[in-house]
């Protein structure tokens, strides 16, 4: 038996592809169900996210595999049209065990440091075991996985650092106002990007939210998704009294907050502190507005830069990362390859036993009766002690299980 992933991700599929082999919990669970009932794998576990589809499973011969899970994808899926074998890759044994924990641990994310991916790897597990596709073997490659993805954001910083817009400009407010309780935040337009920032300030409970639109029906559907209030566009000369921290998203192609605004703003709220993220392009806040005393501006230049700051930060933990996981890559592969042996080693205590019983068999004519309990009880301590060596030799052998199995004292 051999473990395998076989799959596509964002390395070797365009988003087109991806978005066509993207599988719900039902779906997925089905799928596996019928490539272990039809014997096409023993186990088997899918991982489905926007980035990957891939199954890990364990097969008898995995020459036998031929394109069969590609085809079961694109059964399930109805894909009419044929997906390149280009796209997919398979790995096997220790290289598919690599694979799986570097996935955990989001060294193969787009991302690196990717906090969802563990989640999502779980999800996958737990769909299995509902399934009743996951056995032994990928129970304890699965929480093998678990356990280097833990040791890897406690070990390393590879976790640290904003890498998206929307974090980065919710950490810089933090630094600014150290806790949100009582403040105010307002987004002009309702732009992607803003979008994303307003959703990470909603998880704040004491912040007050307010959202202007030149279209009042999207400030209200965006207001109600953030439990936010709606305002009407032309009071954004209003909203900058009571900001705390204002994000400006609009399509507008000019700037709606000028210098002359900003400074009437705040003149009249007696110059209290002022936080401006500018997430348009072309910009939509004046620059000139940074030189106004107790104003703080960041465009998406400079959100982007932190993000780039973080990214490279995390890239350096990498090597870190990797000394870990090839420490529970080897301690897996210990264990697996010890687990390959058993049948050898039975084997060998089979043959021994036999010859054993054989001696005593035709060595008994020389002994009273009374004496062969003994001497049955005696042979048996003796061969443990013969056999004790090259047992432990086998469960330790570091080659393969086809050198190992050649270790047989009788095929």
């Amino acid at each position: 038996m051999a473990i395998i992933v076989y799959g596509i991700n964002h390395s070797t599929a365009p988003v087109e592809i991806r978005e066509k082999l993207s599988f719900s919990e039902p779906i997925a669970k089905a799928t596996i169900k019928h490539l272990v009932s039809k014997k096409i794998l023993k186990e088997a576990v899918l991982l489905s996210t926007c980035n990957r589809t891939e199954v890990y499973g364990v097969v008898e011969d995995r020459a036998n595999l031929n394109g069969q899970i590609s085809r079961q994808f694109q059964l399930v899926k109805n894909i009419q049209e044929n997906i390149s074998e280009e796209l997919f890759y398979q790995k096997n044994e220790q290289n598919a065990v690599s694979h799986l924990f570097r996935v955990a641990s989001s060294l193969d994310s787009m991302i690196v440091g990717d906090a969802q991916i563990l989640g999502q790897t779980k999800q996958a597990y737990i769909w299995a075991t509902e399934a009743e596709t996951s056995d032994s073997l990928l129970n304890r490659l699965f929480h093998s996985a678990f356990r280097t993805a833990k040791r890897v954001r406690s070990e390393t910083k590879i976790g640290e650092g904003s890498t998206s817009v929307g974090l980065v400009a919710v950490n810089l407010a933090q630094k600014l106002f150290r806790d949100f309780v009582g403040k105010k935040v307002v987004l002009v337009g309702a732009g992607k990007m803003g979008q994303q920032v307003i959703r990470q300030l909603s998880n704040f409970d004491s912040l007050e939210i307010f959202i202007l639109n030149r279209t009042p029906a999207k400030a209200e559907e965006l207001a109600n998704r953030v439990n936010g209030q709606a305002l009407l566009f032309d009071q954004l000369h209003r909203a900058l009294m009571f900001a705390d921290i204002v994000i400006t998203s609009t399509s507008a192609g000019k700037h709606v907050l000028t210098p002359d605004m900003v400074k009437n703003a705040m003149f009249q709220r007696k110059n209290r502190p002022l936080f401006f993220i500018d997430i348009a392009v072309p910009r939509n806040i004046d620059p000139r507005i940074k030189e106004i005393y107790n104003t703080y501006l960041f465009d998406i230049d400079d959100l982007q830069n932190i993000v780039k700051k973080n990214m490279g930060k995390r890239k350096k933990e990498i090597p870190k990362a990797e000394k870990i996981l090839a420490e529970e890559v080897d301690r897996f592969m210990q264990w697996y390859r010890s687990r390959n042996t058993i049948y050898t080693i039975r084997q060998l205590q089979e043959h021994f036993d036999s010859l054993r019983k054989e001696e005593i068999r035709r060595s008994k004519k020389h002994f009273k009766d009374e004496e062969l309990a003994d001497i049955d009880k005696f042979s048996k301590s003796l061969m443990k002690k013969f056999l004790h060596s090259p047992i432990m030799r086998l469960k330790t052998c570091p080659e393969t299980e086809v050198v190992c199995r050649r270790c047989t004292i009788k095929e």
